[in-house]
């Protein structure tokens, strides 16, 4: 039988659904609403200040925030731009080219930076050549979404999520994650 909720638990659930709709709504910055979040869940005693910085010492969450850091860097420098330019020169107007070309640039990048900012780079340009090209979107955007999880999957810092795993299962005794460990397994099934 499940425990009866608390009034601490009922707190808890109401920031969980506060945060939810302050990020949907974007009521404020995102580290704004978490951190206040963050400060709410302290003051209600849910969770302790001493229980913050175990969570730092995972090396998982800050791989992922230097690969938030990576992403917006290639992105900012323009090298993210070059190379959707690149991608509209070499793909002409044919379909089977833009696809072999998109495979060409996306694998890569997102088995070495976050999917995210490289599907958002590449939505653009592929909706321009889309309409140039008369080639229909939708045969060219399942496949860049297809090609960033792949790529995504080959390595340990494609994807938050393989970061995570790793850092779970060091922390339950394995043996670290090489950068190249899952990328059979991850070009296997994919």
């Amino acid at each position: 039988m499940p425990p009866e909720p608390t009034l601490q638990m009922i707190a808890v659930a109401a920031i969980t659904i506060a945060v939810f709709i302050a990020f949907i709504r974007e009521w404020a910055k995102p580290d704004v609403i978490a951190m206040t979040a963050l400060t709410a869940v302290l003051a209600i005693g849910a969770l302790k200040p001493s229980d913050i910085p175990p969570l730092f010492s995972n090396s998982a969450p800050i791989t992922i925030g230097a690969m938030f850091i990576l992403s917006a860097a290639l992105q900012r420098t323009g090298v993210m731009d070059w190379l959707a330019h690149q991608f509209f020169l070499l793909a002409g107007k044919s379909v089977h080219r833009a696809l072999l070309f998109l495979a060409l640039f996306v694998i890569p990048l997102s088995a070495f930076a976050n999917n995210t900012p490289i599907v958002v780079v590449f939505l653009p340009v592929l909706m321009s050549f889309s309409r140039h090209s008369e080639i229909p979107a939708s045969k060219l955007l399942i496949p860049l979404s297809y090609f960033a999880i792949l790529g995504g999957t080959c390595t340990l810092i494609g994807t938050s999520t393989n970061i995570l795993t790793a850092g779970i299962a060091e922390k339950m005794g394995q043996p670290p994650f090489t950068l190249f460990e899952i990328s059979y397994l991850g070009i296997l099934y994919a």
